[in-house]
């Protein structure tokens, strides 16, 4: 009995001592607290999803003004048509030729021969109208022949042009008149004029700036004439030398 109740206030010293513990360790605490402000919580903040781009391209970067610059640098430039004082044409609004070549008559009894020529002409309307004045100089073969034809013909023409690089490319038509020379075998001689007109067209190739070379395609009508009622219509057919001033 005296065992039990020993052991029975034992159990009671050891509550209270444990009770006693507990209170002094919830006062320390408190006072730890005592000047700490407790802060209310920050309401949440809302973020709001970042749209995806529509194009590709718009979430890209935009390149530097310097990037712009180095990229059109290496880019190679357009090609670009040369200009009229680059183009090899010739220059100048007068021009002079000189033309000589071949010439057959439509009549077989007047012969083929040979013609030479100039003309010297002034443009009107840019490079493409020019008005010009031709005369010349022509004469059959005796040997196929036996009458001895020598002409002048003077022609005021029409010349209209087609420039196409180096080249130029014309035609045109005119009015005026040829000088004839009849001389037949047996004697006869007769002279005089008759009126005339041509048509002609041709080609120039440019060799230098003031300089050019070609072909040309003349026809020559015309009236009768005092001998015999002949016509003297021919065809020539001539290379030509040009100077541009």
């Amino acid at each position: 009995m005296r065992l039990l109740a020993m052991m029975m206030a034992g159990f009671v010293l050891f509550g209270c001592s444990s009770g006693r513990n507990a209170a002094l360790e919830e006062l320390r605490v408190d006072d730890a607290f005592a000047g700490v402000e407790i802060l209310e919580a920050a309401p949440a903040v809302e973020v709001a999803p970042i749209a995806a781009p529509a194009d590709a391209s718009a979430g890209m970067v935009a390149p530097s003004a310097s990037s712009v610059a180095i990229g059109a640098a290496m880019e190679p430039a357009p090609a670009t048509p040369p200009s009229d004082e680059e183009r090899p044409r010739r220059r100048g609004n007068s021009y002079f030729n000189v033309k000589g070549g071949w010439v057959g008559h439509a009549d077989e009894d007047l012969g083929n021969g040979y013609i030479l020529t100039s003309s010297v002409g002034t443009f009107v309307a840019g490079h493409l109208l020019a008005v010009e004045l031709e005369s010349g100089w022509s004469e059959t073969d005796q040997d196929k022949s036996n009458i001895d034809l020598v002409t002048a013909p003077v022609m005021l023409n029409a010349r209209l042009n087609l420039p196409l690089w180096i080249f130029e490319l014309y035609g045109g038509a005119g009015l005026g008149g040829i000088y004839y020379d009849f001389e037949v075998s047996g004697g006869r001689d007769r002279d005089g004029w008759v009126f005339a007109g041509n048509a002609f067209a041709g080609a120039d190739f440019v060799v230098f700036d003031a300089i050019s070379a070609g072909v040309e395609v003349k026809y020559f009508a015309t009236d009768e004439t005092r001998m015999n009622d002949n016509r003297l219509n021919a065809l020539a057919a001539m290379i030509t030398v040009g100077l541009r001033f």
